[in-house]
């Protein structure tokens, strides 16, 4: 059996004010056009297929667009599950009938999963699926009270699917932060307090593939067979340098996975520039991708005029920017708060170099201590 694996698809998101549909419209397009050449067995997304719970109209019209042209032209069957950015009820909704047509979005379960099985030409495939919930949730309508985190949850979950289970070939499917996946961005919101999110990879042996989302860098989580296929695109400047794909899974007759990376290729990039603001909007001239979202880093030292309109000059998408320079001073301001309560201890010396770099943002040479030694020592002679 051949399916995609993808996940953290946000639609609707709102990225530095800039509303992101018409570029994952364009993006799903690409998508579609991978799952016409490819012909896979089934489409399966890993959560957060919105960016919020009450997403805005046109990103519901950009999913069901995609599902209805992906079924009708196709038939390939799409199973999805809401993630933590989703509304398990709005996600769930007449859920039993567009199962019919060969489209699973699982927004919640009465029983803390569901199981979709597909047919291929070796038999049977299995998909548990587990749809985010809340430890609370679980708790509930388990009637356990020891259930007090992410990884109690998934404990108790799939001990009830391995109850179950046959020999048949398996996948499961889950929006989580499984132990050994690590965190590359910023967009990716903590689940919970603490560290009460994590959950063991150990729930996954008993299944041949586990396709997780939540985590928006491509990455295996501990084993080979647990993987996020990360987001559909950069949703954080901390994303910059992540290249985004979904998952091509074969799982053989025998249950053993190959999996390729096939690239997303957005119609704007998410890049970092760094220099000196001239040196900057210069390279923004003829860079044939200027209309990619940038953050800027500026080097220049001291003020300087309406830097943000001069690089959106050249950059129109510009996003952020940052200066050195007053990065550079929080940092000293900091120091200097650490600092306070030891002035008192502090030679007259050391209290200029301290003032002199959080003025300047420069270093207080030998040369400058030299020539401030001398001036106070000529003043103490009077």
């Amino acid at each position: 059996m051949r399916f995609i694996h993808t996940s953290d698809w946000h639609l609707g998101k709102i990225f530095h004010r800039m509303h992101l549909t018409n570029d994952q419209e364009i993006v799903l397009e690409g998508l579609k056009d991978i799952l016409r050449a490819e012909r896979p067995d089934a489409l399966i997304i890993s959560g957060d297929i919105y960016d919020r719970a009450i997403p805005p109209v046109e990103a519901v019209d950009l999913f069901s667009n995609f599902t209805q042209d992906i079924l009708m032209e196709t038939g390939i069957p799409i199973i999805a599950i809401a993630g933590n950015h989703d509304s398990p009820e709005r996600i769930h909704y007449g859920s039993k009938l567009l199962a019919e047509e060969n489209l699973h979005i699982i927004g919640k379960s009465d029983k803390g999963y569901e199981k979709i099985s597909l047919e291929d030409e070796y038999g049977q495939v299995d998909f548990y699926v587990i749809p985010y919930a809340d430890p609370g949730y679980i708790k509930y309508i388990y009637q356990m009270n020891h259930i007090k985190s992410h990884d109690d949850a998934f404990r108790e979950i799939t001990k009830k699917i391995l109850e179950e289970k046959t020999d048949n070939r398996s996948v499961i499917m889950a929006h989580a932060y499984v132990q050994g996946g690590n965190i590359h961005s910023e967009s990716e919101r903590p689940l919970s307090i603490g560290g009460t999110d994590i959950v063991s990879a150990d729930h996954f042996k008993h299944f041949n593939y586990a396709a997780l989302g939540h985590l928006h860098a491509p990455q295996r989580a501990g084993e080979d067979y647990i993987r996020y296929s990360g987001s559909l695109m950069k949703y954080s400047t901390s994303e910059a340098t992540q290249k985004k794909c979904v998952y091509m899974v074969e799982l053989d007759e025998d249950g053993q996975i190959n999996y390729d990376e096939v690239v997303i290729t957005p119609p704007k990039d998410v890049r970092i520039v760094k220099g000196l603001l001239e040196d900057v909007i210069e390279a923004g001239r003829s860079d044939e991708n200027s209309h990619d979202y940038i953050r800027a880093i500026i080097e220049d030292e001291g003020a300087l005029l309406d830097p943000m309109e001069k690089i959106r000059a050249v950059y129109p998408n510009a996003i952020a920017m940052e200066r050195t320079f007053l990065q550079k001073q929080k940092e000293q301001d900091r120091n200097l708060a650490v600092n306070y309560e030891n002035y008192n201890k502090m030679s007259i010396s050391s209290l200029f170099e301290d003032f002199y770099g959080h003025v300047t943002g420069s270093e207080f040479t030998e040369d400058h201590k030299k020539v401030f030694e001398d001036i106070t020592k000529g003043l103490e002679r009077g």
